[in-house]
Formats: C-alpha cells, structure tokens, sequence
C-alpha cells in the first residue's frame, strides 16, 4: 500500500506517516528505491495493537 492508500484506511494525514516514519513510529514499511510501501498485514496489525480501551462508569 502507498503511504495515501495507508493515510486513508487509518484516517490520518499522508504527512503524520511522513512525520512518524521519521520519529520511528506508525506501522513497518519497506522502501522500493524512493518508494515507500506498507503491507496491509503490517497496517492492520498496528491498527490492533495500538486500538485503546475505554470502559465507562455509569
């Protein structure tokens, strides 16, 4: 996936990808030459592991 595709499938900017590549954060990514690439297996695994859980308190 392109780091647009991955930007619309989480709902975030193409530039908070950039900005987290660049700090080491976000989901693994490869680089083709220039290209930089996201397996979607990588995209969905981050999105699970970094989903947060509120419980509510009546």
């Amino acid at each position: 996936m392109t780091t647009r595709e991955v930007a619309a499938f989480l709902g975030l900017s193409a530039g908070t990808l950039c900005t987290w590549r660049y700090q080491g954060k976000g989901p693994s990514y490869y680089k083709v030459g220039n290209a930089v690439r996201y397996k979607i297996a990588d995209v969905e695994a981050w999105k699970n592991e970094n989903v947060k859980r509120v419980e509510l308190t009546n």
